[in-house]
């Protein structure tokens, strides 16, 4: 299984980016997350799961990070390999690649980071991604979740989730700890002011306190 089919009928992911049809794309990082990294919140190496065209990998890689950052999409990852180009960024490296596939990676992470990736998935997918990060995330490195909200009425997107939602999913059975869930904006290119979401910070657990 790789990444999921868009909510448009049977059109890609792929075939979305080639076509410029990705309201996602804002061409510019989401703000909540450069916030994050202003505030030093993101450390050490990060994986940057559903990467697109690369904004969010590229700002935090200028911040001294070094991002491996991973996508499915070719076309997006020939946008985000030529803004890398112009840019002249070293410390990123993008990987054609399934998301939930991250199990077959070698290297762990202090920072994960997932902006508007999760809230596509299946259920069946959201077992594969979170044995991805279980594989992926050191004891006590984060991630960092941004989603759609419930609390969203005005907008007809992916699966939205509640905030009770993500602490069932990420739970301490799961290997996970979520420490904070806050509401913010999550933005897109006919929405500029944003939508409603939730940014999540949620903590790997040791394999020993995780399970029982």
């Amino acid at each position: 299984m790789c990444m999921p089919e868009a909510p448009f009928g049977m059109t890609t992911f792929n075939h979305l980016y080639a076509e410029d049809k990705t309201p996602w794309v804002i061409d510019r990082p989401q703000p909540v997350l450069v916030e994050l990294a202003e505030n030093e919140k993101v450390v050490g190496d990060v994986l940057d799961l559903g990467c697109g065209t690369g904004d969010n990998s590229l700002m935090l890689a200028q911040r001294g990070h070094r991002v491996w950052a991973i996508d499915n999409s070719d076309a997006a990852l020939a946008v985000a390999r030529k803004k890398q180009l112009e840019k002249k960024i070293d410390d990123v490296t993008f990987i054609k690649g399934c998301a939930m596939d991250i199990v077959n990676f070698g290297e762990g992470f202090h920072t994960v980071v997932d902006s508007g990736f999760f809230h596509f998935l299946s259920d069946e997918e959201r077992e594969l991604y979170l044995e991805g990060l279980r594989h992926v995330m050191f004891p006590h490195s984060r991630l960092f979740l941004l989603v759609l909200s419930d609390q969203e009425k005005d907008y007809l997107g992916p699966r939205a989730l509640k905030r009770s939602e993500i602490r069932h999913l990420f739970s301490a059975h799961e290997g996970f700890k979520v420490k904070h869930i806050e509401p913010t904006r999550y933005l897109l290119r006919e929405r500029p002011e944003g939508v409603k979401a939730w940014l999540a910070t949620v903590v790997r657990q040791s394999d020993e306190a995780a399970r029982p």
